[in-house]
């Protein structure tokens, strides 16, 4: 990772394929793109539905930091009820 901060800026989430994939799977032997079995489409898609998940949850919270610092710019408190006077 240091290489990834060094050149494109601070690292907010790692995925570990083995985790998703089980060790085995992840280390093993790479197979050919071009006739890729039906059970390593599975294994990408479950990949890319994390990675997909991960960035959600990202930009999700860049999203509610920015209206929470939206509401305190306004003076307004991200407590109470939502009529945001409280």
């Amino acid at each position: 990772m240091r290489a990834t901060e060094k050149y494109s800026g601070k690292v907010n989430v790692v995925i570990n394929v083995a985790e998703i994939l089980g060790e085995d799977i992840a280390l093993s032997e790479l197979v050919s793109l071009k006739e890729l079995p039906e059970n390593y489409e599975e294994m990408v898609d479950k990949v890319a539905n994390e990675i997909c998940r991960k960035i959600d949850k990202i930009i999700s919270d860049i999203l509610t930091k920015e209206a929470l610092e939206q509401l305190e710019s306004e003076g307004k408190s991200s407590g109470g009820c939502c009529c945001g006077s409280c």
